[in-house]
């Protein structure tokens, strides 16, 4: 939601925000990424950077926190480890060709189960991504690792679900919607 006292700035990030409400966001100020509202509140331990604040209106400060730009690899890779997704808003444009506000946009989401890059990733460990739908007493379950190509696919008893999970011990879970009887015969 934007406040009639938001700045040009702030409305972009509002916006980008809006569309990956599930994720921290890194918007792109200058030579830093910065992180505002709750999201500063959980990254900033995270990250190992200090929590401070900004003036947003009347006698109002809120949350935020940032990292330089050049380094912000290493400050994903700990979002990612935590488990967190992160998503970058960048500048699109340099300051200089703008005609107003530089003009910034998302430009990379990044989940603990779809990076592909070493930085990311320990080495000799798996880094599945899984999901799974249950009915019945049975289970369908997806598990794949981006990194190593690998795809993995069962059926297995319901029952014997968390004892797969636990072995492949995934990095991200995504659950599955809500399955309308209609269209699936399980």
């Amino acid at each position: 939601m934007t406040g009639a006292a938001d700045t040009p700035i702030l409305r972009q990030y509002r916006e980008a925000k809006a569309g990956h409400p599930d994720g921290i966001l890194l918007f792109r100020l200058g030579d830093f990424f910065e992180i505002f509202f709750e999201d500063a509140v959980v990254a900033a331990p995270v990250m190992g950077v200090t929590l401070t604040s900004r003036p947003m209106g009347k006698n109002n400060r809120s949350p935020m926190c940032g990292v330089p730009a050049h380094a912000w690899p290493t400050y994903v890779g700990k979002l990612l480890r935590a488990g967190f997704k992160v998503v970058l808003c960048d500048q699109v444009e340099a300051a200089h060709e703008s005609k107003g506000i530089v003009r910034r946009e998302v430009t990379r989401v990044l989940t603990p189960g779809t990076v592909l890059e070493e930085d990311y990733l320990e080495a000799g460990t798996s880094n599945y991504l899984v999901s799974w739908v249950a009915r019945g007493g049975q289970a369908g379950l997806a598990a794949c690792d981006l990194s190593a190509g690998e795809l993995l696919l069962c059926q297995l008893p319901e029952s014997d679900l968390p004892n797969e999970l636990r072995r492949l011990n995934p990095v991200e879970v995504l659950t599955p919607p809500a399955i309308d009887d209609r269209r699936f015969d399980l």
